[in-house]
């Protein structure tokens, strides 16, 4: 009798998007990394993991119309998708 595989559960699938993640940007300087978005996918059998970041000193300023044209800076919020195999933990890709 044949058993079946274990696959990765959804809480393994985000760590070893975090663990990418950690590898390809420890040169980086990043802050606020967030988990932004989780979703399996049948086709091709893998994990969609989006992870969202800041990276120090990337702002963006704004304009308000105001009476005293106030001016907002805002860190640039940036995302990588992180497609993660489900049958062992491989990174497929990432965009």
């Amino acid at each position: 009798m044949e058993v079946a595989a274990k696959r990765l559960e959804a809480d393994q699938a985000i760590e070893k998007a975090f663990e990418y993640f950690e590898r390809f940007f420890k040169n980086t300087p990043v802050t606020a990394v967030l988990l932004e978005g989780l979703a399996y996918e049948e086709v091709g059998d893998k994990w969609r993991v989006v992870i969202g970041f800041e990276l120090r000193g990337r702002t963006t300023e704004t304009r308000e119309l105001t009476l005293f044209g106030k001016t907002t800076v805002a860190p640039i919020r940036e995302m990588r998708t992180f497609f993660i195999s489900a049958r062992n933990g491989n990174m497929l890709s990432m965009e």
